[in-house]
């Protein structure tokens, strides 16, 4: 959820609290006005009868045409001793005009006359009914908060996307920036100072980062040169001395055994430069590759170059699946993948190729149980039937998918090891 809509959704629910607190409040306070100046009204009224009552005087008939009624009756002492003098109440009383009950407002004096009888008198007046303001304050509540709702949800969306700009700018320059791709400098217009302080931080740290980039660049280039240069010349030299015929039998043997050495740790040489071309972004070429082009170019030379295995093919393009990124990395990743599969699988075993639109599955026969998921991306693990595998391939294939967007797994399946690719959950979104 966009923070201007989780920002707006928290001030609408903030509003709801405010609003129903203040019509509750309001209700009350409405309530209480209206009972005040009723009071006073019956309060008067009931003082006028008591005192025509005590002074002997006739009483006004209850039917006068004023809005007051009364009812005087007779009560026991100790009616009266467990009875308030002075009580106000909202009551349903019956009035004849009308022939029905209606709500009114109640005073109730308890007194004693002349004569030392007590007496109740109960004095009310028509008034509104409760529950009939209750549902207009509510109706009307209502009305008011969606109007007052959408208005000012208008005008905070307005103001949160004004405000908001120069942070959505930040974000599209990042979306766009790819480290080591020439791109426009970041400039946001803004005079909101938190938003200057984050551009140009943002700003410093891809200046520092390009600089490391750069000096990483340089370090793989130089250790490229500087490592393999020495291991050719000592390469060369050894043959040479193979060519001597002076030498024994046993000392070509050590001999050959010392360019087996040289050669592996040439190789291996390379595969780490490679996973630290890799890692560093020396890589940074976006284009949308086919992975089903690369497979028709790819099988052709692995099946002659293995044809002594034995090994039985299987392929299956249910669809091409196509994504953006470097098409150097996305060969060596199916490439790896592949002779990882014919490597670790036994002779006459079978290799196969499934591949659809969100992705690729390589498997191949396996030559024992399920490998340990947690170690097998690492650097330098193999399997101890394999001591001449150096451990980097499926290395580098993790460290492919992890700079272009996509997931590889593994897996074990009824005597298969199957290994597959897809775009990440982020890129899906």
């Amino acid at each position: 959820m966009k923070l201007c809509h989780v920002i707006l959704l928290r001030l609408s629910l903030l509003k709801a609290v405010i609003i129903g607190l203040w019509a509750l409040g309001f209700y009350y306070a409405i309530v209480a006005e209206i009972n005040d100046e009723t009071d006073d009204a019956l309060r008067a009224y009931a003082e006028m009868l008591i005192l025509r009552s005590l002074a002997g005087e006739r009483l006004p008939a209850d039917d006068d045409g004023s809005n007051n009624g009364y009812r005087l009756r007779p009560v026991s002492k100790s009616y009266a001793d467990h009875q308030e003098h002075v009580t106000y109440a909202d009551r349903s009383i019956y009035f004849p005009e009308v022939d029905d009950y209606e709500p009114a407002r109640t005073i109730t004096y308890v007194f004693q006359n002349q004569q030392g009888q007590y007496q109740e008198l109960v004095v009310y007046t028509p008034t509104i009914d409760k529950d009939d303001l209750e549902r207009s304050i509510l109706i009307w509540i209502v009305v008011l908060y969606l109007g007052v709702l959408l208005g000012l949800a208008w005008v905070n969306l307005w103001t949160l996307r004004r405000s908001m700009r120069p942070l959505w700018q930040l974000l599209d320059w990042l979306d766009s920036y790819r480290l080591g791709i020439p791109h426009q400098p970041l400039h946001i217009e803004t005079r909101i100072s938190e938003f200057k302080r984050l551009g140009k931080a943002v700003g410093e740290s891809v200046e520092r980062n390009e600089r490391i980039f750069e000096e990483q660049k340089r370090f793989v280039a130089n250790a490229s040169h500087e490592l393999q240069t020495p291991i050719a010349v000592s390469m060369n030299r050894l043959e040479m001395l193979l060519d001597d015929g002076t030498l024994t039998e046993e000392q070509m043997g050590e001999i050959l055994k010392t360019l087996h050495t040289l050669r592996h740790m040439s190789e291996l040489n390379k595969s780490l430069l490679q996973l630290c071309k890799i890692e560093t972004g020396h890589y940074v070429g976006h284009v949308k590759v086919n992975f089903s082009d690369i497979l028709q170019v790819l099988l052709p030379d692995l099946k002659q170059l293995y044809r002594h295995r034995q090994l039985q093919w299987e392929q299956m393009i249910v669809e091409p699946f196509v994504n953006e990124m470097d098409e150097a990395l996305a060969r060596m990743l199916l490439a790896n993948l592949l002779k990882n599969a014919i490597v670790h699988t036994r002779s006459a075993g079978s290799v196969s190729v499934k591949m659809n639109a969100e992705g690729f599955r390589v498997a191949n026969s396996a030559e024992g149980g399920p490998l340990d998921a947690t170690l097998i991306f690492e650097c330098f693990y193999h399997l101890s039937a394999r001591p001449d595998s150096m451990g980097l391939g499926l290395s580098i294939v993790r460290a492919i998918c992890s700079c272009s967007g996509l997931d590889v797994h593994y897996r074990y399946d009824h005597g298969m090891h199957l290994f597959e690719v897809r775009r990440s959950v982020e890129e899906r979104k």
